[in-house]
């Protein structure tokens, strides 16, 4: 049988979705149109990432999980990336787990740190300042409960919830 990476980038897709036109049509919102032919193998790390996004695209999932999205990548492949991770946050949750704060913050609604197993610090973006403030929201000390103490926050803030990022600090 025929490996994913010796197909077609769009002809891979194929196994998500169906229809062509919305395979290509993923392709371009992640700025590969014009790779669609070329063999999965031969792409950079940056453009596999924006392969998967064009996955997560397709599945139509109401939560992305995004573990370490630019870790291995150079300056101008993570900015691609990261923009196609803002697009993705348009229509649907997305959640970042990663180390580049700075980045992740620039496209986020929110943010919790992690230090050692122990949430430090949850933030929300202030949509009219755009800046961050810290919740006044008390934190519990369970790491499950602390997530659904906020996601429930941001559905409470607004009708739909745009981007999430957990930062996870060692």
């Amino acid at each position: 049988t025929v490996q994913p990476e010796d197909m077609a980038v769009e002809e891979g897709l194929s196994l998500f979705e169906k229809d062509k036109q919305k395979r290509l049509q993923a392709l371009d919102r992640v700025g590969l149109l014009d790779k669609a032919t070329e063999k999965a193998r031969n792409l950079s790390g940056g453009e596999r990432q924006r392969v998967a996004i064009a996955r997560a695209l397709l599945r139509d999932t109401p939560v992305v999980l995004c573990d370490e999205i630019t870790s291995s990548l150079d300056d101008d492949n993570a900015d691609v990336v990261m923009k196609a991770v803002s697009e993705l946050s348009k229509d649907r949750l997305v959640i970042c787990v990663g180390h580049k704060v700075n980045e992740l913050l620039a496209i986020a609604d929110g943010a919790i740190e992690i230090q050692n197993g122990t949430i430090t610090k949850s933030t929300v973006a202030s949509h009219d300042e755009s800046e961050f403030h810290e919740d006044k929201v008390k934190i519990p000390h369970g790491v499950v409960d602390a997530l659904k103490l906020y996601f429930s926050t941001f559905k409470a803030k607004a009708v739909r919830t745009v981007f999430a990022v957990v930062v996870v600090l060692i």
